[in-house]
């Protein structure tokens, strides 16, 4: 039989029309336009240091310390995102993995000669602040920031030291970056021939696509491959991790957190308690859980239920099969009831090249939105493979994208940005929007519950 290679090594990203791109000139029209912005903005970097000792003399200071380097600040995410982006297409590639580190060493320059903000607006008595708003109304944009800096002031440091940990940050993503380029661009996934002749390769998008095949062998085969092959290098995935819980004990230790998981939270002022409460009430409902599983294998007609049995359908063969087309077609339909114009920036996303649809060799895997191009508009990465969890995916993606979009256009800079703990409540509206749409207007009871199961 001729072998049918379903492996994204096989996909050039320039086989792929322009229309399922994204549009990377609407950030920079080219890399020597890049460079030449990158240029400037590095000629301004200096000028931060001018505010050294400065800012508890008048509110107007402050406000021109903070205005300047809140400029500085949105210069860079356009960069950075430009060259994050850029390197994503194709993990291989070493030029635009190049423009992204130098982006790293930027932030950390300027991480490092701005290391005197904070401490010394921790100076400022709240009294004197507020005479600072109440004199300076501009500066009332910038309220909410510096009630967070007031927030964490016994986890902040002196200056001296506030650069040494800007310093740090040149080294705390190493292993992050580590996984990226091994997961994404150098492991040997590997080829295995399914029951029905075809030979696939078993990298992560080839995972989540047949880990659903009803023949239980094949799906079998599939989890046994690609966890043997992530097995192979336990000890690179391990070192990534131990690499990536030494920094969380440093910055916890550094800014005198009681535990790492606190000083992640704190970020986004959320109590620790509000975690342990989520896992207690998980634990508290597992029985639903095992109960559900027990169903699960009595259906299957399976005796002992693996983890690979967790995937495939309980019903009968239902085809959730959508092109890009259609899954753009069932959005918009089922976004229609928050307005026009949220359904009008949908049509734009879709457009205007907003999103980078489908896989090819060396694309970062999975899918996310960046949206820290305040002056630009939001992107978005998939890998899109026809399933209904892709359209569910894209939905979910945009959520986050018109999220970002409309915080951008309604709020300045400083206060455009969100954190992850109210992020996903968009998306997963968008996600939730979806499901009704489609179980109002599907019939097929297998249909029903297939659509049900997937999410």
């Amino acid at each position: 039989m001729e072998k049918e290679v379903k492996s994204i090594e096989e996909i050039s990203r320039d086989d792929i029309d322009q229309k399922y791109k994204w549009k990377l000139i609407n950030l920079y029209k080219s890399k020597d336009m890049w460079k030449s912005e990158k240029k400037q903005l590095e000629s301004k970097i200096d000028k931060i240091s001018t505010f050294k000792g400065t800012l508890n003399q008048s509110g107007k200071r402050l406000f021109e310390a903070l205005d300047y380097y809140s400029n500085l600040e949105k210069e860079f995410l356009r960069l950075y995102a430009y060259a994050s982006m850029l390197s994503d297409q194709d993990t291989r590639e070493s030029e635009p993995m190049g423009l992204k580190q130098e982006m790293t060493h930027f932030q950390t320059r300027l991480k490092s000669v701005s290391a005197f903000y904070e401490p010394e607006i921790l100076t400022i008595p709240e009294k004197k602040l507020e005479e600072y708003f109440k004199n300076i109304p501009e500066l009332e944009i910038y309220r909410m920031y510096l009630s967070d800096i007031l927030r964490r002031k016994k986890h902040t440091l002196n200056q001296s030291e506030e650069r040494l940990i800007a310093q740090a940050g040149l080294m705390s993503g190493t292993a992050h970056e580590i996984f990226n380029i091994l997961s994404n661009a150098d492991l040997p996934y590997p080829e295995v021939q399914l029951s029905d002749g075809k030979t696939v390769r078993v990298d992560p998008t080839n995972y989540a696509l047949y880990r659903e095949s009803k023949n239980r062998d094949d799906r079998k085969k599939i989890f046994e491959v690609f966890f043997e092959t992530l097995q192979k290098f336990h000890r690179t995935f391990g070192t990534q991790l131990y690499g990536e819980l030494k920094k969380n004990l440093f910055y916890k230790n550094v800014r005198k957190y009681d535990s790492s998981l606190q000083a992640s939270l704190d970020q986004n002022n959320i109590p620790v308690e509000v975690f342990h409460k989520l896992v207690e009430n998980v634990n508290k409902n597992l029985n639903t859980l095992h109960r559900y599983l027990r169903l699960r294998s009595k259906m299957l007609g399976i005796k002992d239920l693996k983890f690979y049995d967790a995937y495939p359908s309980l019903t009968k063969a239902v085809d959730l099969t959508y092109s890009y087309d259609q899954a753009k077609e069932l959005i918009q339909n089922s976004l229609f009831i928050l307005g026009k114009e949220y359904n009008k920036m949908i049509r734009r996303s879709f457009e205007e090249g907003w999103i980078d649809v489908f896989p090819n060799a060396g694309k970062r895997s999975g899918a996310y939105m960046d949206g820290i191009a305040y002056d630009v508009h939001p992107y978005i990465l998939l890998n899109y493979k026809s399933k209904y969890n892709d359209v569910s995916t894209l939905t979910h993606e945009l959520g986050h994208a018109l999220h970002s979009y409309f915080s951008n256009k309604n709020q300045a800079y400083v206060n455009s940005h969100y954190p992850i703990f109210l992020a996903e409540v968009a998306s997963t509206v968008n996600e939730a929007l979806l499901m009704d749409y489609m179980l109002k207007n599907i019939k097929s009871k297998d249909f029903i519950i297939r659509l049900k199961w997937v999410k």
